[in-house]
């Protein structure tokens, strides 16, 4: 995969080449700061140093609410913020003293959002080599979900007492699995 990593982006992470990464593309994203290319119309990372999360969070709330429902039509869109969660929480780090808001008002505005909006997660990290680590796995953990989600289904057309089986109905998503749809079908005489 290729991370795609925005225009925008002041300070952007380095992610090397390997078997995961095939390299970095400079565009720019409607949303966030990063992500794959190819996919950039359902997953996005926003990165965030804890000065511009306070900053994100206090004066620049409503720019940030317009791209927080820019994000909604994404599957997943991550805040990846490079400051421990209880650095943040307490206010320790690095100029914090320029904002006026309180670390434990900040938290509490991350959990609102996520709960506001449930393709939102964020994410804590130590170092911006532990954001680069977890943005990695994020992207290599959703591309395998899109394989695995655009996989042809071994039954789907099958036919089952003549009526070909609909894994798309309404019925079949309530069984959890279409492993269990076939063995609903075959106990129950095809019927759902």
């Amino acid at each position: 995969m290729k991370v795609i990593v925005d225009t925008r982006e002041q300070h952007p992470l380095k992610f090397s080449n390997s078997n995961i990464i095939e390299g970095t593309v400079i565009r720019k994203l409607d949303v966030g700061d990063y992500s794959i290319e190819g996919l950039e119309d359902k997953i996005a990372i926003e990165r965030k140093s804890p000065q511009d999360l306070f900053g994100t969070l206090g004066k620049g709330h409503k720019r940030f609410k317009a791209e927080l429902e820019r994000a909604k039509s994404l599957d997943y869109f991550g805040i990846v913020v490079e400051a421990p969660f209880l650095d943040v929480y307490q206010k320790s780090f690095k100029n914090s003293h320029y904002s006026q808001m309180r670390g434990d008002v900040i938290i509490k505005q991350c959990c609102t959002i996520e709960m506001k909006y449930p393709n939102v997660r964020f994410w804590f990290c130590n170092s911006r080599a532990e954001a680069t680590t977890l943005i990695r796995n994020i992207f290599k953990s959703y591309e395998k979900r899109e394989i695995t989600l655009n996989k042809p289904n071994k039954y789907e057309g099958e036919m089952f007492d003549n009526h070909e089986i609909d894994f798309n109905s309404e019925e079949c998503p309530k069984l959890e699995s279409q492993e269990r749809c076939i063995h609903y079908l075959n106990c129950n005489g095809g019927k759902l």
